[in-house]
């Protein structure tokens, strides 16, 4: 496991035409326990993905400081993983293959590879499609070996840029519920980004709420319901409080965002 303190983080772009910066994030602070899952919502365009580059060591901070176990590390590391929205799977490669390409980056012998991707392959639902190519899979049997992939070298960290929002409804319950039983065997540090209020109650342990660009922290709320979580859930009235909660939130800063004249 590992914990996350992001301290004062600012993200400045230049722009193409005029020279001046962008700032996608400033003065951006949080923190996140080893072991937690947390979500992050704001309105589009806040800095979501750019957070989420930074945290995997894709993109160089403008200011501020990125702590993981009290340690600044520049750069991607074994201890993180990423999962997009629509991974890149590679065409030529089964699903086993394709679970197994990035032990074989890090030079995994071949005698762990393999049996780490077959039971990669069995823990994501897809055992008996582990010979298949990515053609032959579903949106959502996709995004399932890209989780296996992402799991495959045991980060301490995985990193989920909005995973599921290609998927139709009644797909994306099930990676849900598929993401949380993984999640509950592994115990691994979760930052998951998405549109969703309702997945990320569902999901999170707490949800960090972002104000329109440039993104900062608005407030961070607990999800104080219990474990394991079912569907039943959706339907009590605590799940709606913070679904209603939440959204009041954000379209607050969606009105900002607008009235500012942001895009």
């Amino acid at each position: 496991m590992i914990e996350i303190e992001v301290k004062k983080l600012s993200v400045d772009f230049e722009k193409r035409r005029d020279g001046d910066k962008l700032n996608a994030v400033k003065n951006l602070s949080f923190s996140v326990s080893p072991g937690r899952f947390l979500c992050v919502i704001g309105p589009s365009g806040c800095g979501k993905t750019t957070l989420l580059n930074v945290l995997a060591g894709l993109l160089e901070p403008s200011a501020g400081t990125v702590l993981f176990n009290g340690k600044q590390d520049k750069g991607p590391g074994k201890d993180r993983a990423m999962v997009f929205q629509s991974g890149a799977l590679l065409p030529w490669r089964t699903v086993l293959g394709n679970i197994r390409y990035g032990m074989e980056i890090q030079k995994v012998p071949k005698g762990e590879a393999l049996p780490r991707s077959q039971e990669l392959c069995t823990m994501v639902g897809l055992g008996e499609f582990e010979n298949s190519y990515p053609r032959e899979l579903s949106g959502g049997m996709q995004q399932r070996v890209n989780l296996a992939r992402a799991l495959a070298t045991n980060p301490k960290l995985l990193l989920m840029d909005e995973p599921f929002a290609s998927l139709d409804a009644q797909t994306r319950e099930q990676m849900q519920l598929e993401v949380l039983k993984i999640w509950q065997q592994t115990k691994q540090t979760v930052v998951f980004i998405t549109h969703q209020i309702e997945e990320a109650v569902f999901l999170a342990d707490e949800v960090v709420v972002m104000t329109a660009r440039p993104g900062q922290v608005k407030t961070v709320i607990p999800i104080e319901i219990s474990r394991p979580r079912t569907y039943e859930i959706k339907k009590s009235a605590l799940f709606h409080q913070y679904v209603d909660q939440l959204r009041d939130l954000v379209q607050q800063e969606f009105l900002l965002q607008k009235g500012m004249g942001k895009q």
